[in-house]
């Protein structure tokens, strides 16, 4: 028989880390405030991949839509990382167009090299500077390929449950 421990007793920060988290899970309301809305969020970025995909000349709207889905919060990226990534598209159409496609593309080359070849092709000053702020708008894009295989990302979020 395993010997259960005292819950309001933790051995460590980690544990205790682990317990809070599993008290959240318990309460069933993971789903409704933490996953369901990114899934939404991946379904709108699904719906822009297709348009830059296919090259229509909508697809900067299509992405921007994304952005500001109605009823999706879109909380995963910072509103002026959206903003100055969509002033990109619009004012490089070309050159954007051109990088969502190689991040966006059929897995025919590894995502490691997709993305080093999109962050190669985005401008330093196409998204606003900080920590990680191009991990983050990456860890966005990709939920358009699958947003239960690539979660968003932001590391000061990280750097928080570290630190918790």
């Amino acid at each position: 028989m395993v010997e259960m421990k005292n819950p309001a007793r933790h051995d460590s920060p980690w544990d205790e880390f682990v317990h809070c988290a599993r008290e959240y899970v318990h309460t069933g309301r993971l789903d409704d405030e933490e996953v369901n809305y990114k899934l939404r969020i991946g379904e709108a970025l699904a719906v822009a991949r297709e348009a830059v995909l296919a090259g229509e000349e909508d697809w900067a709207d299509a992405l921007k839509n994304s952005f500001s889905s109605k009823g999706v919060n879109f909380n995963v990226l910072h509103w002026r990382v959206i903003n100055a990534f969509n002033t990109w598209c619009a004012d490089y159409p070309n050159e954007s167009l051109r990088a969502m496609q190689v991040i966006w593309s059929p897995a025919d080359e590894p995502l490691s090299d997709r993305i080093r070849s999109f962050c190669s092709q985005l401008p330093r000053d196409a998204v606003k500077r900080g920590a990680g702020v191009r991990a983050n708008l990456m860890s966005a894009l990709l939920m358009g390929l699958d947003a239960k295989q690539y979660p968003p990302f932001r590391v000061r979020t990280f750097h928080r449950a570290y630190e918790l």
